[in-house]
């Protein structure tokens, strides 16, 4: 099943193939488009690039366009105006799509069909079935954020670092006097409603994830817990990686569990680390001094009571990974 966010990087990918589709007309050839699109996918929305130095997104999208029109013009020697005319209007799909600023839309398409590097020409029904496109699209991408308006339940946020955040979800909804606090709390507290609501919290917060990118934060990382009980439950444990299973969720969004719980059922979480899944690990009582283990995870909080704290403290570098004291 896929995820939320790989539904939304599916229309993404079919607005783009639309927009070369209508622009360059007879001239459209997908084994040259698509390259550019996998890549700006990659850069925009992944924050995978070969330029990762780089700090502003704009010029790290460029750059690695630049590395798919050279590679493709060595290549298709033959088809260097198609090209260029790829590479050029790609340009344009920044504004479209939320990486650059423009005060105007109409304004927008202007500029576009006047540029004079693009060598192509425009019919009145292109023009105007272009901007039916692109008006579209910029519709639908807001529809797509009103899908984590759920107002039985909101996200709760506690900061434990710069750009560092524990989720968990709160019932949010007015209830009745007549129900004492003891029979609400019992209502959302037991096994099963508890896994739904961990399921409502990866749906909620991975259109927040996915917010973050558009709005082009590629910082901001949250960590979520995960229910012991599903451990015993393998079709469903699936259908809750499942909503994370993709890779702008894998490096925004983090699992939790304690370090008895990963003892406990180390080879299942493991199997969660080899298929890409940041994993999040609170030490406790249990922890036995492994500096190796903690290697495995993405983030390992440590509570100062401990005594084994200073050692991992101090062993920072050896371990290689994010220490948050808590």
């Amino acid at each position: 099943m896929d995820s939320v966010v790989d539904k939304y990087i599916k229309y993404v990918k079919a607005f783009l193939t639309k927009y070369y589709k209508t622009l360059l007309d007879n001239k459209y050839n997908a084994k040259l488009v698509m390259p550019f699109i996998e890549k700006y996918i990659d850069v925009r929305y992944y924050n995978i690039s070969s330029y990762a130095s780089v700090i502003k997104i704009v010029e790290r999208i460029n750059k690695d366009l630049r590395l798919v029109a050279k590679e493709l013009l060595e290549q298709n020697e033959d088809k260097t105006n198609d090209i260029k005319n790829i590479f050029a209007l790609m340009g344009y799909v920044l504004y479209i799509d939320e990486v650059s600023e423009y005060s105007d839309i109409n304004t927008l398409f202007d500029t576009l069909f006047s540029d004079e590097i693009i060598k192509l020409a425009y019919t009145d029904d292109v023009k105007e079935n272009f901007k039916k496109v692109v008006k579209d699209f910029i519709k639908q991408k807001k529809a797509f954020y009103n899908l984590s308006d759920v107002k039985e339940f909101e996200l709760k946020e506690k900061r434990y670092r710069r750009n560092l955040y524990f989720v968990d979800i709160d019932q949010s909804c007015n209830i009745s006097k007549l129900y004492s606090q003891y029979a609400i709390d019992k209502a959302y507290s037991g096994e099963i409603v508890n896994e739904n609501k961990c399921l409502l919290m990866y749906n909620m917060l991975s259109l927040k994830a996915l917010s973050d990118v558009i709005n082009l934060d590629y910082k901001k990382k949250y960590v979520v817990r995960f229910p012991e009980s599903l451990f015993s439950k393998n079709k469903k444990i699936l259908r809750y990686l499942n909503t994370l299973n993709n890779p702008l969720l894998k490096q925004k969004i983090s699992i939790h569990f304690t370090y008895d719980t990963f003892i406990k059922n180390r080879k299942m979480i493991e199997s969660f680390i080899k298929d890409g899944y940041s994993i999040a690990v609170t030490l406790d009582e249990t922890y036995n001094n492994d500096l190796e283990v903690l290697v495995l995870f993405s983030y390992v909080f440590v509570y100062e009571k401990y005594d084994y704290y200073d050692m991992i403290t101090e062993s920072r570098e050896s371990i290689r990974t994010t220490i948050v004291t808590i």
